[in-house]
């Protein structure tokens, strides 16, 4: 039988407790703008599964969205379907289900502004959801549903528990009461599975829930993740969305994605599995991210101290359940301190792509990796935005460590090309007003300085460099071409959100 899933694609906010949701097994369901749902697409491509998946109707607006980040990935022209359907109309999935062995049930209809009461909320995703499980019903080809929920399904109580783990619920009156953003999404999620638990076993329907506490790292979706908006909250240098940061549990992408699809393959699954990797406190936060992200303002616990530190839940979380099917996580926090999986998960990577040990402050340590090559792209610059050193320091530097590695271009003899990646703030700031700018304009330094901006010192050290980069390569005949791209949008595979 062929290994069919199907997804549904949906677009819409989620909140920092809820990843979002986009797909299902069999047939892959999908919400949001595709966090957990477009890297379990990508996981299940890789695994070999064909893979049907769902966005919402023509007549929808966002149906008109790019699927580019799903429809590019590989196999996805071979092994990837896409249909309209929408949880509001439960039969339109019919045709994605018929003939999939599986369900991944991710998606879950989410509005935080509150624009429609509590009840009626709760009731469309219960039968949007009880819909869809009728269809893997009537399908006569599901052999199992693997549904997605959250962590805020059982963390909300009062009860002061010290482990919370599958067992647990939250409790609706109190989720009531504390108020908290989101507060609507929270109750109808938990509604909703129990709703599903209940018709699947009225009904003999095989259903295994996924239970993921805060989702992180790497995303292909063109939206940065609510989750990883939120726990990226002190790299962002947003002080008021540090207040929820007191302990939080996490867990990796690429272990959500895993857990769902083996968890799918596991044939003694049953009932619902809480996954969670590791848990973090501000503290902790604070000084693993330092440490890793010196070049960004990250808030000191001090700056935070005027901020009320608060805790969604001080309870331990137990994947025991989980890891006792066979499971493995496979990035803990030190894993993660470490993690290159973003580039050695690339197609061809494990064949092609060769990684070496390097500093520009060293510059002999790039030879290795620069002999044999036929062309070199240079895209590093020293950051330092919290300009800890003098300006000329960090220019000099900067400086140094570009010539150091077109001069190694040079020695290696093989080198054909480099491409220097510049940045428009190396022609915008000159204060003449000009109503066009292009290659041929540089940024003022004097004016730039005058601006006493955030970020005037990279500013500088970029334009400077720059300049240096261009006069050695026509001194010593090296062919240097630039490239000076302005603000970067869209999506990305990098564990950490670029600044742009």
């Amino acid at each position: 039988m062929s290994r069919f899933i199907h997804l549904e694609v949906q677009y819409r906010q989620i909140q920092p407790l809820a990843a979002r949701r986009s797909l299902k097994s069999a047939m892959i369901k999908s919400c949001g703008t595709g966090y957990v749902a477009s890297w379990l697409i990508k996981k299940l491509l890789e695994n070999g599964y064909r893979v049907r998946t769902t966005i919402r109707s023509s007549k929808h607006p966002d149906s008109k969205k790019d699927l580019s980040y799903l429809t590019n990935l590989p196999c996805a022209s071979e092994k990837l379907q896409i249909f309209n359907a929408d949880l509001d109309l439960p039969e339109s999935f019919d045709e994605a289900i018929q003939g999939c062995i599986g369900v991944f049930h991710v998606a879950h209809p989410v509005d935080y502004g509150e624009k429609e009461p509590e009840e009626v909320k709760v009731q469309r995703a219960i039968n949007g959801t009880l819909g869809i499980l009728k269809a893997c019903l009537d399908s006569k080809t599901v052999k199992r549903v693997i549904y997605t929920s959250s962590a805020s399904t059982i963390m909300f109580n009062d009860k002061g528990l010290d482990v919370l783990n599958e067992n647990h619920w939250s409790d609706i009156d109190y989720i009531r009461s504390v108020k908290i953003f989101g507060v609507s999404y929270m109750i109808s999620k938990t509604l909703t599975e129990k709703a599903a638990l209940e018709f699947a076993e009225k009904h003999g329907l095989d259903l295994v829930t996924v239970i993921p506490t805060i989702v992180n790292r790497p995303f292909i979706c063109p939206r940065v993740p609510s989750s990883v908006n939120f726990s990226m909250a002190m790299i962002f240098g947003k002080k008021e969305n540090c207040k929820y940061l007191g302990k939080i549990q996490m867990v990796h992408v690429d272990d959500v994605a895993s857990a769902h699809i083996f968890l799918f393959e596991y044939p003694h699954a049953k009932g619902w599995y809480l996954c969670s990797a590791f848990d973090i406190t501000i503290d902790k936060m604070f000084e693993f991210l330092s440490a890793r992200y010196p070049e960004y303002p990250i808030p000191t616990l001090d700056s935070l101290k005027e901020i009320e530190i608060e805790c969604f839940t001080r309870s331990d979380f137990s994947s025991k359940k989980l890891l006792d099917t066979g499971f493995k996580y496979k990035y803990r926090l030190e894993e993660i301190k470490k993690d290159l999986s973003y580039l050695t998960n690339l197609p061809g990577a494990s064949e092609k792509l060769q990684i070496f040990n390097a500093d520009l402050a060293l510059l002999e340590s790039f030879d290795e990796a620069i002999q044999g090559c036929i062309g070199v792209f240079h895209v590093a610059h020293p950051i330092d935005f919290e300009d800890k050193e003098p300006e000329e320091v960090k220019t000099q530097r900067a400086i140094n460590a570009t010539l150091g590695i077109l001069k190694a271009c040079l020695k290696s003899n093989r080198v054909k090309r480099v491409v220097y990646i510049s940045t428009a703030s190396t022609i915008i700031l000159n204060g003449k007003g000009l109503d066009v700018l292009d290659e041929r304009h540089w940024s003022d330094i004097d004016f730039v300085r005058s601006l006493n901006c955030y970020g005037a010192s990279y500013m500088i050290s970029k334009t400077l460099t720059e300049k240096a980069t261009l006069e050695f390569a026509e001194k010593h005949g090296l062919d240097l071409v630039t490239v000076i791209p302005i603000v970067i949008g869209g999506p990305f595979i990098c564990p950490l959100c670029p600044v742009q």
